[in-house]
């Protein structure tokens, strides 16, 4: 099975994190995992509605085969956590390949000397 995690700042663009688990959920071989950064199991969203069943991001080890970050305002406000953002970059290390969903982009930036090194 791929392992496919899904994560972002809450609160996150519920599209952004529902959209792509519906796809990966119904294709063949891939595992999906909601990640949440702040330590709980429900990821918060834009909406107001709370995805539960989320992982809390520590407990997020070993091998990913996809790491997506999702938008929404928590990418957009700017001010990131630092444990997060240390959080994935050590994902990503271990991580066959990464993507982000939109304003997720926004997570790569303080990231910039990582992003030197993908090819």
């Amino acid at each position: 099975m791929r392992r496919f995690v899904i994560s972002g700042s809450p609160p996150v663009q519920i599209l952004d994190v529902t959209g792509t688990l519906e796809v990966f959920s119904n294709a063949p071989g891939y595992s999906v995992e909601v990640a949440a950064p702040d330590g709980s199991r429900a990821l918060e969203t834009n909406r107001g509605i709370a995805l539960s069943g989320a992982i809390p991001i520590q407990d997020i080890s070993g091998p990913i085969d996809t790491l997506v970050i999702a938008g929404g305002p928590g990418a957009e406000s700017g001010v990131y956590d630092k444990a997060y953002l240390a959080w994935i970059e050590a994902a990503a290390a271990r991580s066959r390949r990464v993507a982000s969903i939109c304003t997720g982009a926004f997570f790569w930036r303080p990231l910039d000397s990582w992003m030197e090194n993908v090819q």
